[in-house]
């Protein structure tokens, strides 16, 4: 079989007159193809990877556009909302009604911005109200003076 792919050739090669011949054997002619098989291999594989890589490159970078312009469009909006609400507080006059109307406006505010965080993990117990502090007791320098105390108040 390896005869009928590959059978002995010679090959003529005339120069300014003179003719010189070759044999090219059947073993010459596998390593030939073997040569030519491995270098299109080599190709393809190539271009395949490089082929891949710039459609991967393609849609991560697509994806950081995206993520990109999706935070400053919050950012703008969180920045809009600041300046409302500075604008708001500098615009009082001093009226119960009117004080009653902004807490209430920035109540609302709030409530949307802590509405963003919900899912964020360690956002709830971060933003979570806080029990005030109790006022500091007293201390006393005898016992007797401090179970008196603890027993008043």
């Amino acid at each position: 079989m390896i005869e009928r792919w590959f059978p002995e050739r010679h090959v003529f090669l005339r120069t300014n007159g003179e003719i010189k011949g070759h044999v090219l054997t059947s073993g010459r002619q596998m390593m030939m193809a073997g040569a030519g098989i491995a270098v299109a291999a080599w190709t393809l594989v190539a271009s395949g990877s490089f082929i891949f890589d710039l459609a991967a490159r393609s849609r991560a970078d697509e994806e950081i556009v995206r993520a990109r312009a999706a935070s400053e469009r919050l950012n703008a909006d969180l920045q809009a909302r600041l300046e409302t609400a500075v604008v708001r507080m500098s615009a009082t006059t001093g009226g119960l009604d009117e004080m009653a109307s902004m807490v209430e406006r920035r109540h609302a505010a709030l409530t949307g911005v802590m509405t963003m965080f919900r899912g964020v993990d360690g956002a709830e117990a971060v933003l979570a109200p806080g029990l005030p502090c109790p006022p500091p007791r007293p201390v006393r320098s005898s016992a007797s003076s401090l179970c008196a105390w603890t027993r008043s108040g």
